[in-house]
């Protein structure tokens, strides 16, 4: 127990050098959430006022063969609840890395800004198919 304690202490210290230091970080961090809480908005201000008990949405469509997936409205939420796992394991591994190499720290982060960018646009792809 007492070594969990340590460990927990020891990244929370770590997390809020890395916040206390760098100001890219902080920038990429906010700019990260920003588009997690729009990728969760979206398909919440589009689709879940009409949403029903059991009710099934189109979730994938290509060129060629229309719409070839349908699952529960609640899976258009899919996109936002990956982009908060992934932001929240590359700001630890950022954490991690920091102390040892920031440029790293910096990759990791600018990384979860371009996959939350590509979720966005997922999300709203899908959003957008169910119009």
């Amino acid at each position: 127990m007492r070594a969990l304690r340590h460990a927990s202490g020891a990244a929370a210290a770590s997390l809020r050098d890395l916040f206390a230091r760098s100001r890219a970080y902080r920038w990429l961090t906010a700019v990260s959430l920003l588009l997690v809480a729009l990728t969760a908005f979206l398909p919440f201000w589009k689709v879940f006022p009409r949403a029903t008990p059991g009710m099934y949405v189109p979730l994938h469509g290509t060129v060629y063969f229309g719409v070839d997936q349908f699952g529960p409205w609640w899976r258009l939420f899919t996109p936002a609840a990956f982009g908060l796992a992934v932001l929240a394991v590359n700001v630890a591994v950022g954490a991690w890395a920091f102390r040892r190499e920031r440029l790293i720290a910096l990759f990791f982060l600018g990384l979860t800004v371009f996959v939350e960018t590509v979720l966005l646009i997922a999300s709203t792809f899908m959003v957008l198919l169910n119009l």
